[in-house]
Formats: C-alpha cells, structure tokens, sequence
C-alpha cells in the first residue's frame, strides 16, 4: 500500500499541549487536550480517519520546537516515524525511528492511564472508527429518484439512513443503506413544504400543517399549524413548534411525535434550549446563567449554575446544546473569547476552545457543527479548524452545512473537513461517514466512498 505526498499534513505544536493541524485542501483545525501527547494523539486520530477513507497511509510533517520529524499515519491507527531533525538526545518512546505505535497507546501515554484519557479515546475512536475501509462497501453507489422536486431538496435523516425528498405530489423515503423505498404518502395540496430532521426521522411542515416520519416507517397524522403565528425549530435533532410572537422566550414549545408533547417553561423569560421527549432544557438569567431541566409541567427536576471558565470571565451569549447534550456558552476573558461545553446536569466544565469571533454563531440541526465566521467548531470533539474563506452563503443540515463560496463553488462543511465534488451538491453524510451526493439534475443519489473535485 503506497503512501504519496497528497494530501500534505502538518501538525506543529503551536502552545503547550496545543496542536495546530493543517491539512491540504481542507483548511486548519487545533487540538487542545490535557498534555502534547494527548494533542498530537487526536491530531494522528484524526488524520487515520482520512487515511482510512483513501485505504492508504498518510505522511505527517511534524514540527516541534527544536524537532522537526515526518511520521506515516496508517488507516489502522497506526503511527510509523520515518525520520527526525533533532537537537534533544533524549525522545519519548513513541518518536524513535522506525517504531510502530497504535493512536490509542499514544492517547493513553498522553493522560498516564487515567479515566478520563480512555473515555476521550473511545469517544474520539468511535466517530473515526465509522469511516470504513474499501473492502467493507463499493466505491460508489448509486439510487434513482422518482421524478424529483426542485424545491425542495432532499433531506437526509440525522443519523444517515434515510433520505425524503417529494415526488410531484408524493413524499418519499428511501434507505441509504440498501436505496430501497421504504415510506410514501400523498402530500395532497400541501404548499410552501418544508422538511427538517426529526430524531432517526424527518418533520414536514406545509402552510396549515405538520406531521413526522419516523423509523418505524410510519407517517404521522397531520395536525394543525399557522405559518404565520407559529414557527419551527429543530436543535439537537428534535423540532419543536413554539409562536412566532415570543420566539426568544416561549411559554411553551410542542415537541413533534406521534402525540402532541407540550413543555410549559419553568418560568417567564427562560429561553428554549431544547427537549428530548422526557424534559426540557432552558436558560434563565439567575446567578449569571442557570440551566434549568424541567418537566413538560414545567416543574423543574434540577437546575445548575453555568461554571465561568476563569476567574473574572464574562457571559457573552448562550450558543445551545450540541449533539451530546452538553451546553455550550461564549464567554469573554480579558479581551479574549472562549467557547465553554458544560453538562446540562453538571456545575463543571468539561471543555474550553479558544475562538476567533462570537458574532453569528450558528448550529447544524444536530449540533454536531458550529460556525462562527472562519472557525468549525466539532461540537463532539471541542475541537476546530479554520476555513479560507468565510461562507458567503450557508445552509443548515442535520450535520454540517451546505456552503456556497464568493466563486459560487457549493461545498459542505462538516465537524472535522470540508468536502465539494463538481458532479453535485453533497446534502449529508451517512453512518459510515461517506458523502451523499445529490446529482446536478436531481435525479439520483450517490454514496461517494471518496471526494474530490
């Protein structure tokens, strides 16, 4: 298996314990954990995952005060050093030449055993390890659409194994797994129809109503909805129905189901986080930032302080729960802003990530993606890389974002890369983290098992 130059990858240790990784074509992210190794651990993580995706291994340009070495990253997991430029005598075990090293031991050597390093390491190990090898499916496959609408698009389920798309009048769902329809209704004289994600399903709404798909392959009843009083939201990959009026601080929000599921707000002025089936998360103001979890009652089952991530630190803007449920929150120190992750039932603070801008922050329907300006931020991870250029246009999707670029080039940004192929616009990811590439004329979807122009 022959390793060539492309991609070129470079990771430099920017700070202490702080990784900068540079890969070509797909811009810069940077890893902060607990020590270097740990760093340059989820860095090499990371980089096995696109080696995986291309079956062949990748040369890595690392660069270290006082040391510069090429490492070889194999899609295994496996880290090989090649060669060192260096003026230090002594080096860890895991840099003498010619060594072959799993990412997991360099992960555990980077925390010294300790629990919290081995749950880290399997949650990063878990998204990475969903990429699969060319011997586990096609390179490409390819399922025809029946007389696709324009408008609109296609939508892919969060967890990438169905995709609906409206057919004349006909709303259709198929299985990305085997492309097989597997649920159609008659949308009748539905007008101005939109679909979001809705938990391992999807919500459509039209102008005077609203129903969901779900896995058990069943359409829902319809039920009532004004468009003009009442809008949807979809955050953390349920939609809720709450009135335009109070949008902000809703009295209620409607959870879409089989049932109708109505959470009253713990008290006036809380902000809706989100819900998932069983309680309600909301912010309120006191003590600085409270996250409150209450039931559909709007009783509250418990509440907890959000945690400054400094002495002195400065609530700027509550951001929303991402794809774990965490609560994330920009906060200001000295001048300088940082996105803090804290468990919704927890005063602490379990990640920090040092961020560019707080203007316009946004959320994937998932929140596994968070965009602010140039910076992607993997809500899963808490960890970023930088864009070249900011999205002139940008649209949400269950993960990630459809982008359109100042050339009117259409790319989809995701947690960890960014990913564009001329042939179509890529509208999601599956479970395997293959691309699904809608073609130029609508007709068919294509399971990519590579990207690229």
């Amino acid at each position: 298996m022959e390793a060539l130059r492309y991609p070129r990858v470079d990771a430099t240790l920017k700070a202490p314990a702080t990784v900068e990784l540079t890969v070509q074509d797909q811009g810069t992210r940077i890893f902060q954990e607990a020590t270097e190794e740990a760093a340059f651990g989820y860095a090499y993580t990371f980089v096995s995952g696109i080696a995986e995706r291309l079956s062949r291994p990748i040369y890595v340009y690392v660069e270290r005060p006082g040391e510069s070495m090429t490492v070889l990253v194999h899609p295994n997991g496996y880290v090989e050093t090649e060669s060192i430029t260096s003026s230090e005598v002594k080096k860890p075990l895991y840099k003498r030449a010619m060594f072959l090293i799993p990412v997991a031991l360099v992960l555990m050597l980077g925390v010294a055993g300790g629990a919290w390093g081995i749950t880290s390491y399997m949650a990063a190990q878990k998204s990475t390890s969903a990429v699969p090898t060319q011997d586990s499916a096609p390179e490409n496959t390819t399922f025809p659409l029946t007389n696709t609408a324009e408008n609109p698009k296609p939508q892919v389920s969060v967890d990438g194994n169905y995709i609906t798309y409206l057919s004349n009048k006909t709303l259709r769902v198929i299985s990305t797994q085997t492309g097989e329809e597997v649920g159609s209704t008659d949308l009748g004289n539905g007008d101005n129809l939109t679909i979001r994600p809705h938990r391992d399903g999807f919500a459509y709404i039209t102008q005077d109503t609203y129903f969901t798909w779900n896995k058990d392959k069943k359409f829902t009843t319809r039920l009532p909805f004004n468009a003009k009083s009442q809008q949807m939201v979809t955050r953390q990959g349920n939609t809720v129905v709450l009135n335009r009026d109070n949008a902000s601080k809703p009295s209620s929000v409607i959870l879409l189901g089989d049932s109708v599921e109505k959470f009253l707000s713990p008290e006036e002025g809380a902000s809706y986080i989100s819900a998932d089936g069983t309680h309600a998360y909301w912010a309120t103001g006191h003590d600085g930032g409270t996250i409150v979890i209450a039931d559909s009652a709007g009783k509250p089952k418990s509440s907890h302080k959000l945690t400054p991530p400094a002495e002195g630190a400065k609530l700027t803007a509550w951001v929303g729960s991402n794809v774990q449920g965490e609560i994330m929150t920009l906060w200001d120190i000295g001048g300088k802003s940082v996105l803090v992750f804290q468990p919704a039932d927890s005063d602490e603070v379990i990640a920090k990530l040092s961020v560019d801008t707080v203007e316009g922050a946004k959320l994937d329907f998932s929140g596994a993606t968070l965009l602010l300006g140039k910076q992607i931020i993997d809500c899963k991870r808490h960890t970023s890389y930088i864009l070249e250029d900011a999205p002139e246009k940008f649209t949400q999707l269950p993960v990630g974002f459809e982008s359109t670029g100042s050339s009117g080039t259409v790319s989809w940004i995701g947690p960890q890369e960014v990913r564009k192929n001329s042939q179509g616009e890529i509208i999601g990811i599956n479970q395997d983290g293959k691309s699904m590439l809608l073609s130029a004329d609508h007709n068919n979807i294509t399971i990519m098992n590579k990207d690229g122009e």
